[in-house]
Parts: structure tokens; C-alpha cells; sequence
């Protein structure tokens, strides 16, 4: 079965989507009481297990992209196009101007003198994905495609440390309050009521986990952006480059011909 997914599949919808079903799970027996049994006994149920993970993982990758764009927003924009602004350092001009007349002569690409201004965002989004796409093509980097899902896998991960908090905290406050003020409305029985201190405990020890792994995701997140912002401009560049010394040899050789 997962040999039908590569691996941004499983990094960017399977995994993200099957903590997504966990916590779902924990909410059902941890806050409402269910008598829920663990499913995946069987290939049958396995199977659909990661179908729905794949499912729900989509589902996952929308809302993290909505909340990227707000994240990479406090982060001064997308290093995708960030980076080849005229006003950002973390390419010399000359470079930047590579990349441009890379994209100009091998893309195809019309671009105009605002490329570099605030108002070419989508310019230089533009040429970012075009250079992705065309070095998976060429298969001039193998570690884009690997870069691609875990960027994806930390993007979508940031929803998921969201959810786990607000279910971590919605059982904690539960077992909290039957075991305090509201006591005498717990129930020894299986249901809503029911007091569990094992619940409790893991509860508060989740919440402690997921409020730090918000953070942590965000921070995971922009190093893999910026790394992989970085791989693809420059396997860009030494790609042209290598296309340039190439055309340059031919036609060096076609001249000394008799």
C-alpha cells in the first residue's frame, strides 16, 4: 500500500493526518467517555486508517497554508520571493541577476522591471516554481523533492499542535473541575461524568508539550523554508551555469573544425 505514496505523501497528508485521527480518538474517550475500541486490528481496517489519514492530511494542508501565509508574513514575506527582492541581502545583486536572466533566457519568462520591487511578488513567485519544477525534471537536485514534503510536514504540523492544545486543555479542564468543585458529579461508571486521574495526568503533561511545539513547528518551519528557498536558487544557478560552460564548449569545438 505504501508503495503507492511517495514520500511527500506520507510526510505532508499520511503523518499529519493520522496524529489528526489520534487526537480525535483521546477526544472521544479522554473528554466525552466513549467506549471507542482502538481500530487497526486488521489489514481492512488499516488500510482505511490510512486512507482517511490521507484524507484528513489534505484537509490539514489547506488550513496550513492559510496560517503560512500569516506565519511568513511576521517574518518580513515568503523567502521564495523575499529573497530576490532588490532590497534584500541574503543574495548579492549579481546573483539575483543570474537567477533573472536565467529565468528570462531558459523559462521563457517576460519579466519587467518591477521584478524586484515590492510590487513583483508574484513575479518572483512565479520564477521560483518554474526553477523547482524544471531541476525536479532534469533531476539536477535529489534532495528538492525530500525538502518539499518536509516543509509540507512541518506546515501542516502547525494545525495539528493547535488541535492537540485545545483537546489537551478540554480534557485537562474536564478532570480538573470533577475532581475539585463539581466532585460530587462524577460518575465511577464509563461516560461524560466519569473521573480518570491517568486522563488528568496526561492532559496536563500534553498541554505543557503542545503549547512548546507551536513554537518549535513555526521555528522548524522557516529553517526548512530558507534551506530549501537556498537549494533551489542555487542548483538553479550552477544548472545555467553548467548549460552556459556547455553551449560555450560546442561551439568552441564546431569553430576548430576543419
Amino acid at each position: 500500500m505504501t508503495e503507492k505514496f511517495t514520500f511527500y505523501d506520507i510526510a505532508s497528508y499520511i503523518v499529519p493526518g493520522a496524529v489528526m485521527l489520534i487526537l480525535v480518538y483521546w477526544l472521544l474517550v479522554g473528554f466525552f467517555g466513549a467506549a471507542v475500541a482502538l481500530p487497526g486490528e486488521d489489514i481492512g481496517q488499516s488500510i482505511l486508517l490510512i486512507l482517511v489519514s490521507y484524507l484528513l492530511g489534505h484537509l490539514l494542508q489547506g488550513i496550513a497554508i492559510v496560517l503560512q501565509s500569516k506565519i511568513m508574513g511576521r517574518w518580513g514575506g515568503n523567502f521564495t520571493e523575499r529573497f530576490m527582492r532588490d532590497s534584500d541581502s541574503n543574495y548579492p545583486s549579481e546573483f539575483k541577476k543570474a537567477i533573472r536572466d536565467g529565468a528570462t533566457e531558459v523559462l521563457g519568462l517576460n519579466i519587467d522591471a518591477t521584478f524586484g520591487t515590492e510590487t513583483g511578488v508574484n513575479n518572483r513567485k512565479q520564477v521560483f516554481e518554474l526553477c523547482r519544477i524544471l531541476l525536479v525534471q532534469e533531476k539536477a537536485s535529489s534532495q528538492i523533492e525530500f525538502l518539499d514534503g518536509l516543509f509540507a510536514l512541518y506546515r501542516s504540523m502547525i494545525p495539528v499542535a493547535w488541535l492537540g492544545l485545545v483537546v489537551s486543555t478540554v480534557i485537562t479542564t474536564k478532570h480538573l473541575f470533577l475532581t475539585t468543585k463539581f466532585s460530587w458529579l462524577a460518575s465511577p461508571q464509563v461516560g461524560f461524568l466519569h473521573y480518570d486521574s491517568t486522563q488528568l495526568l496526561l492532559g496536563s503533561v500534553s498541554m505543557i508539550f503542545f503549547i512548546a511545539s507551536v513554537p518549535f513547528m513555526e521555528s522548524r518551519l522557516k529553517r526548512a523554508s530558507r534551506h530549501y528557498v537556498h537549494l533551489v536558487y542555487r542548483n538553479f544557478y550552477v544548472w545555467c551555469r553548467r548549460r552556459y560552460l556547455k553551449s560555450t564548449d560546442g561551439a568552441t569545438t564546431t569553430g576548430t573544425q576543419p
